[in-house]
């Protein structure tokens, strides 16, 4: 015969006689509520042992009634009156475990005692109950229960001058994520600045970078007030940290252009650090601080010249950061450091324990050295003919885009060597860029290469079906210029490419350009000719070149410009800046409903998390394409052996034809609705109908797409699946079977947002097809989740 556990612990809690037996019965009950067991019915029997004087069993019990409200609401409603009780016991730690506890039962109905409760804790004598009641009051504003008062604005800045470095950080904390939504707080001010940067020492570390971040948003008044942030926080370029010696850089990188004479030397400052955090951290962490010294040597070329051997490649380093590193040394090559950088890098295309990412780029790093600083350029002539004498395709390539880069600037450096290689390679063109400067190199000494008409026409012939219109421009002006240098042989293969190029399918700037040059032709040969056929230079002259650091459509300097006032941010490691950062994470979208609601339970929330390793099980594949819906169009009439519509006919009449646009009002209305009831909404709108015709409409357009595919363990109705859809606000449009296969066509709208997302499911043979369609990413990944989570959890 079992013994009911319940039974037995509440035997435990009434025969417990002495402190160290109602700890051990309680931390049993706390094992079991980790379990996610259901101790609710013990509740009347625990709470008389909160007036126990043992901080450690309090803190049992006040997890013990988190876990029961969260559950049952009513039991937070009658715990409020003893946690009040608590918040007023002499021992400090009771105070705040009991605030603490408060803080995380509370809803609308306990405002006003939640606020008379954390009034008190401001001002209490103890620091650790000051510092609850600080969190107290962030989560009180989180939750939306009204606008703070002033009165409690006033003691939280006031906490920030407190001498206890806790409090004062988490004050700092607080008015932060407060400022962000009351734009009257503000923490930018002198006298909080040299506040804090006078007590700094006394901050932890994590509390040291939050502070050295809100330093390095402040604009001094004047010069001594810079000079003077300056030499404060300079001590901290020796802490081992990397967060707070990377906050410090942006302090000073913000100072320096306050102080434009000291700029070339503060940035000078800055090298060491960075460098020997670099040296010390690990290969994630070297990859963000990499980040930004490659940010720092664009927009200061001359810092780390000197510690170029720094950045070689290490063998048993990850690619992410060999990429960076070559960026590095293409920027701080000179005059003094460019033959020992390239005696290293002219090694690597040919090194096989590399990657054939890094290997393409180290060419790509040679070449831009070559084209930055004035060497004799023959040299890397020699080096590129030996990675094309290799035969392996993307060396052939990479070293061909390089060679053409070359002769822009060069043209006299095409050697008899080029010309005779020319033939051999063009088997391994395959990628559009390399074509598109394999066919400017035909056309530039087409008169030098002998076989250029054959491979040219090669070319034409793919002309139609070239999906590239780069390589279709380059084409055309290629074979322009050498009409006019070898007429007999390219006179008709020209007029048949002019006829390809102004066919009424062509891209409008490849016709566009068949016919300029037809009519060019037609007008005056010779002016023409004097018009495609440019002169080229005749010798290479070192001394009088021009020094230029890279050609103008691969450089963005603006985006530098913009980065460098974004240091120390993940725009950095993106190489982006922040409003073109990845979208939003499920979890933040998550956490839009919760700021906005209190949830009675737990289970409220549609879950969109899940965790499945099973690889045979989900094939995820995300992808851009677009879909061809109307091999289905039969499918959404009445033409299948079973159909389902899922439509209200009154929604219909109302809605308009705007591809699921819907009504607003219908969506306020239902914000409304659930406002009142106190209750969260859902992930899904429950309630949005669209028509079949609205869901084609959608289908058809340009959108996102998600792919995923399960192997599903039972065969399934069709009447299953709805029903499981269902339950997750998924609606269905249309089922039915086709060819022995069963075809779902379901979508879901964004709860109080006009934000569709549309997919097809195919099941044949116990697996499943999904494609999910929607144009706002975030959402679509929102879906894909749970239309995953909902066929898993059943299937």
């Amino acid at each position: 015969m079992s013994v009911d556990p319940l039974k037995t612990l509440e035997n435990l809690l009434i025969s417990s006689k002495n402190a160290k037996d109602h700890e051990n019965t309680f931390m049993k009950m706390l094992e079991m509520v980790h379990m996610n067991e259901d101790l609710s019915p013990l509740f009347r029997h625990v709470t008389p042992f909160i007036k126990t004087n043992s901080n450690k069993i309090k803190k049992l019990i006040f997890e013990y009634l988190v876990d029961c409200s969260s559950k049952q609401r009513s039991f937070s409603l009658l715990s409020y009156g003893k946690l009040v009780e608590e918040s007023k016991r002499p021992d400090p730690i009771t105070r705040g475990l009991a605030i603490k506890t408060f803080s995380k039962l509370f809803d609308w109905k306990s405002q006003e005692e939640f606020t008379k409760v954390l009034n008190l804790g401001l001002v209490d004598k103890s620091a650790y109950v000051r510092r609850i009641s600080l969190v107290g009051v962030l989560r009180l504003y989180k939750l939306g229960f009204g606008k703070l008062n002033s009165k409690i604005l006033s003691m939280i800045e006031n906490s920030v001058f407190e001498k206890d470095p806790l409090v004062s950080i988490t004050a700092v904390c607080v008015l932060q994520e407060i400022s962000l939504q009351m734009k009257s707080i503000s923490l930018i001010k002198k006298k909080i600045i040299f506040s804090l940067l006078q007590r700094i020492n006394s901050f932890p570390q994590c509390g040291q970078c939050i502070i050295l971040e809100i330093i390095s948003k402040y604009a001094p008044s004047d010069e001594s007030e810079t000079i003077l942030i300056l030499n404060s926080c300079e001590k901290f370029f020796a802490v081992p940290n990397a967060a707070i010696v990377l906050a410090v850089s942006k302090i000073f990188i913000n100072c320096a252009y306050d102080l434009p004479k000291l700029k070339q030397q503060i940035f000078f400052r800055l090298e060491q650090p960075l460098l020997t955090l670099f040296l010390t951290s690990t290969n994630q962490l070297q990859y963000t601080i990499l980040q930004h010294i490659n940010l720092l040597c664009k927009q200061n070329k001359e810092i780390y010249q000197d510690k170029y051997k720094n950045f070689y490649l290490c063998h048993n380093e990850p690619v992410y950061n060999q990429k960076i590193k070559l960026s590095i040394l293409s920027t701080i090559s000179n005059k003094k450091n460019f033959q020992e950088i390239l005696s290293m890098l002219i090694l690597y295309p040919l090194r096989s324990t590399l990657t054939k990412a890094i290997r393409k780029q180290a060419i790509e790093t040679i070449g831009s050295i070559f084209l930055k600083l004035p060497i004799f350029p023959k040299i890397l002539i020699t080096n590129l003919l030996e990675y094309i004498e290799t035969e392996i395709p993307y060396l052939i390539e990479s070293s061909m885009i390089i060679i053409q880069d070359l002769l822009r600037l060069h043209p006299a450096i095409f050697s008899q060597q080029i010309s005779v290689l020319i033939p051999q390679i063009s088997p391994y063109i395959k990628t559009a860029k390399c074509k598109k400067s394999f066919i400017w190199i035909l056309g530039e000494y087409g008169e030098k290469i002998p076989q250029s008409p054959y491979i040219l026409e090669k070319y034409i012939e793919e002309f139609v079906n070239e999906n590239d219109e780069n390589v279709k421009l380059e084409l055309l002006t290629s074979v322009a210029k050498n009409f006019f240098k070898r007429p007999p042989e390219f006179q008709s293969i020209f007029g048949k490419l002019l006829n390809y190029g102004t066919r009424e399918n062509s891209e409008p700037d490849v016709l566009d350009r068949s016919l300029f040059y037809y009519r060019l032709i037609k007008t005056d040969i010779k002016i023409a000719e004097s018009i495609i056929i440019q002169p080229k230079k005749k010798t290479f002259n070192e001394s009088n070149r021009q020094t230029i650091s890279s050609f103008s459509d691969t450089v963005n300097t603006q985006l530098i410009e913009s980065l460098i006032f974004e240091f120390n941010t993940l725009s950095v490691d993106y190489w982006k800046l922040f409003q073109e950062l990845p979208t939003p994470t499920l979890r933040d979208l998550r956490l839009e409903y919760e700021q906005d609601y209190d949830s009675d339970s737990s289970d409220d929330y549609e879950e969109v998390f899940f965790d499945n390793n099973d690889e045979n099980e989900i094939k995820s594949n995300k992808i851009l394409q677009k879909q061809n819906f109307e091999n289905n169009n039969h499918y959404m009439n009445n033409n299948t052996k079973k159909t389902s519509i899922r439509n209200n006919e009154n929604n219909n009449n109302n809605d308009d034809d705007d591809g699921g646009g819907g009504d607003d009002d219908d969506d306020n209305d239902n914000k409304k609705k659930y406002n009142n009831n106190s209750q969260p909404p859902p992930l899904l709108n429950p309630e949005k109908m669209i028509t079949p015709k609205e869901f084609q409409n959608n289908w058809n357009n340009d959108q996102m797409t998600i792919s995923f595919d399960l192997n599903l363990k039972d065969s399934c109705e069709i009447e299953q699946i709805e029903k499981c859809l269902g339950n997750k606000n998924i609606h269905v449009i249309a089922s039915g079977i086709v060819s022995h296969s069963i075809k779902i066509f379901c979508y879901g709208n964004r709860y109080s947002s006009n934000i569709f997302a549309f997919a097809e499911l195919v099941i044949t043979n116990h697996k499943l097809s999904a494609t999910i369609k929607s144009n706002n990413p975030p959402f679509l990944n929102l879906f894909y989740e749970l239309l995953q989570r909902a066929l898993i959890n059943k299937y």
